[in-house]
């Protein structure tokens, strides 16, 4: 997939809107492969344009709590675990939507880490 500059220029635009002013490192590295830049960005809006309000209610920490087991000991998530969030009223968007923020920062630190990208927010 073929990008030019003026499209790389544009994504990069976006993002630095979007960071009110500021260009994150992590994309200016993506920018050396386009393709990459543009998946990431996509991906990047389409995980933190979700549903959840600025505030935490109990569903939210309860929501957090799975995600950052899911993370830390993923093979132990049965289904009951599951089914308690739906049964606090959370729905399997919103589980998907936690679970993929928390999968998108676990692999920006790793890409950061791997490209020894200075943290810069």
């Amino acid at each position: 997939m073929a990008h030019d500059l003026s499209t790389i220029k544009a994504i990069l635009l976006d993002i630095k809107k979007t960071f009110v002013g500021h260009l994150l490192n992590i994309f200016k590295t993506y920018a050396k492969n386009p393709a990459l830049l543009l998946t990431n960005w996509e991906k990047y809006n389409a995980i933190l344009q979700g549903n959840l309000p600025d505030s935490l209610t109990d569903q939210e920490k309860a929501l957090i709590r799975f995600a950052c087991k899911v993370n830390q000991d993923w093979h132990a998530i049965d289904s009951a675990e599951r089914q308690q969030l739906l049964d606090l009223g959370i729905s399997e968007s919103e589980m998907l939507e936690a679970l993929g923020a928390m999968e998108l920062f676990i692999a920006f630190n790793r890409f950061a880490d791997v490209m020894a990208i200075e943290i810069d927010f």
